[in-house]
C-alpha cells in the first residue's frame, strides 16, 4: 500500500526510509504551492527586488525608493486620467520632487512589469513615456512573449525575420507609439532572468527537511524541472542593477552596456543536471540563448536582450536601444540628422542627458534673482558644464564614464513678452559607445 513503511530488522533503517517517505511527500504538496504562477510571480518579484537592493551601494546620492503598486492598478491611474500630467503617478514623480524646491529628482523607474501587444499595454506604455519625458526619468521596464506572438521566450528562435513580423497590421499602434518622441523614456529588456537555483539537495538545500523542488526518478535523484517550474525574475532589474553600479563608481548612468563598459550581470545562478540521454547539461540562466544576429535584430525592432555567455555565469547588455524607431533623413544634411536620430534613441545618452536637465532646472530655479544679466546666468552655466566634458576621443572608458560629454554648450535666451524670464538650451554631444563591429577576411 502507498504509504506504508515496511519494517526492517534494523530500526536507523525503518525510521529513515519513513523520513525519506514523508520528505517526499512534503515536497510533492509545497512543489504545488511554489510551482504555482501566481506564487512564482511573487518570489520573482521579491528575488528581483532582492538582487537589486544587495547589489547597489547606496548612498547620500544613491537612493532607492519602492512603490507597490500593480500593473492593473497603474493603468487605471492613468486611464482615468485625462491627460498623463493629471496621474497620481505623473504627480508623485514630476510634481512631488522634480517640479518641487528641495525634490530630489528620480533618475530611473524601474518597472516590474511585461508588456504585450494588447492595445491597453501600448496605451499604458504611451502615457508612461509621456511621465518620463516630462520628469527626464527614463522607464525600464520588460517585454512580455506575447508581444512576439508567443507564449514563451524559449520560442525567440522560431520567428525568420523579426522586422517582418513587426511589420504586420497587428503592429499599427506598437509601430505608431515607437515613432512618438517620448518613446526615447522607455526601454524594454528581455528575456527573464533566473533567480534561483531549485531547492534540492545538489543545488539549494533546505534545512527543515529534505525538500527536492524538482520530481525524483526511481533511483531518489531530481529529474529535469520544466521550464516552467523555475523561478524566474525580470531583466529590468539586472539593468537596474548595472545602473546603480555605474552611478556609484562614476557618477553618471552611461557605462551600462557591453562586456567590458558595465554592461555585465555577473554571478547567475547555474543548474547543471543529468538530461533523460544521461547527458550533463547546463539550464540557460537567461531563458534562452541569443545570438548576435538576434540580438541586432530585437535592438533594431527597439528592444534591449539580455544574453548569456555560454558555458559561464554571467550575461550581457550588448545594445542599448530604447523602444524609439530613429527617424530617417534625406537632404544634405539627412546622414548628420540620422546619425543624431539614432544617438537620441539610445538609452546611455538618454540617461546622461536627463541628468544634465535635472542639473539644470535645479540650478537656475536656485540662482533666481542672484544673476543681474542673461549673459552673467549664460557665463556661469557653461562653467558649470565644463567640468563634465571631455575633448579627448582617445581617453581611457573609465575616463569617459567619468566625463561623459566631448561637447557641451549653453545658451541662454530672453523670453519675448517676459521680462526677466529664460530659456536654457543645452547642446550636448557625448562620447560615443561602439555600436556595431563587422569583420571580413
Amino acid at each position: 500500500m502507498k504509504g506504508t513503511v515496511v519494517w526492517d530488522r534494523s530500526l536507523n533503517k525503518t525510521i529513515n526510509k519513513a523520513i525519506s517517505q514523508i520528505d517526499e511527500s512534503m515536497s510533492r504538496q509545497l512543489a504545488e504551492v511554489m510551482h504555482n504562477p501566481v506564487f512564482q510571480k511573487l518570489e520573482g518579484s521579491w528575488r528581483g527586488l532582492h538582487h537589486l537592493v544587495m547589489n547597489s551601494e547606496t548612498s547620500k546620492t544613491l537612493k532607492l525608493r519602492m512603490m507597490n503598486v500593480t500593473k492593473k492598478e497603474l493603468y487605471k491611474d492613468l486611464d482615468k486620467a485625462v491627460e498623463f500630467d493629471q496621474s497620481e503617478l505623473f504627480k508623485k514623480i514630476y510634481e512631488e520632487e522634480f517640479g518641487m524646491p528641495g525634490g530630489e529628482p528620480y533618475g530611473a523607474l524601474i518597472g516590474d512589469y511585461e508588456f504585450t501587444n494588447h492595445p491597453e499595454d501600448i496605451d499604458m506604455l504611451q502615457k508612461i513615456s509621456g511621465v518620463a519625458a516630462a520628469a527626464h526619468c527614463p522607464f525600464i521596464s520588460a517585454a512580455d512573449p506575447g508581444l512576439f506572438g508567443m507564449e514563451s521566450w524559449t520560442e525567440l528562435s522560431k520567428p525568420r525575420d523579426l522586422e517582418k513580423l513587426f511589420m504586420g497590421t497587428r503592429y499599427t499602434k506598437w509601430n505608431s507609439f515607437r515613432d512618438s518622441e517620448d518613446s526615447r523614456y522607455v526601454t524594454l529588456v528581455m528575456p527573464r532572468v533566473l533567480a534561483r537555483l531549485p531547492y534540492g539537495a545538489s543545488t539549494k538545500s533546505v534545512e527543515a527537511f529534505g525538500y527536492e523542488e524538482s520530481p525524483l526518478d526511481k533511483k531518489g535523484e531530481a529529474k529535469p524541472a520544466s521550464h516552467n517550474d523555475y523561478c524566474w525574475m525580470n531583466a529590468a532589474y539586472a539593468m537596474g542593477t548595472n545602473m546603480t553600479r555605474a552611478a556609484a563608481e562614476t557618477n553618471w548612468c552611461t557605462a551600462i552596456r557591453g562586456r567590458e563598459n558595465g554592461g555585465t550581470v555577473e554571478n547567475l545562478p547555474v543548474h547543471n543536471f543529468m538530461s533523460t540521454d544521461g547527458e550533463l547539461v547546463s539550464k540557460c540562466p537567461t531563458e534562452i540563448a541569443v545570438t548576435d544576429r538576434r540580438e541586432k535584430e530585437l535592438s533594431d525592432q527597439g528592444f534591449l536582450p539580455l544574453c548569456h555567455y555560454k558555458n559561464t555565469d554571467y550575461s550581457v547588455f550588448f545594445g542599448a536601444q530604447t523602444t524609439q524607431r530613429p527617424k530617417k533623413y534625406s537632404g544634405k544634411t539627412g546622414p548628420d540628422a540620422t546619425a543624431n536620430a539614432a544617438i537620441s534613441a539610445r538609452l546611455p545618452y538618454i540617461m546622461a542627458a536627463s541628468r544634465i536637465a535635472h542639473y539644470l532646472k535645479c540650478i537656475a530655479r536656485d540662482k533666481i534673482g542672484a544673476f543681474t544679466t542673461r549673459e552673467s546666468m549664460e557665463d556661469w552655466l557653461k562653467n558649470w558644464i565644463a567640468d563634465y566634458v571631455m575633448a579627448d576621443d582617445t581617453a581611457s572608458q573609465e575616463m569617459k564614464a567619468r566625463y561623459p560629454l566631448a561637447e557641451a554648450q549653453i545658451t541662454v535666451e530672453e523670453i519675448p513678452g517676459a521680462p526677466g524670464s529664460y530659456n536654457a538650451v543645452a547642446l550636448l554631444r557625448p562620447h560615443l559607445q561602439l555600436e556595431t563591429l563587422t569583420t571580413s577576411l
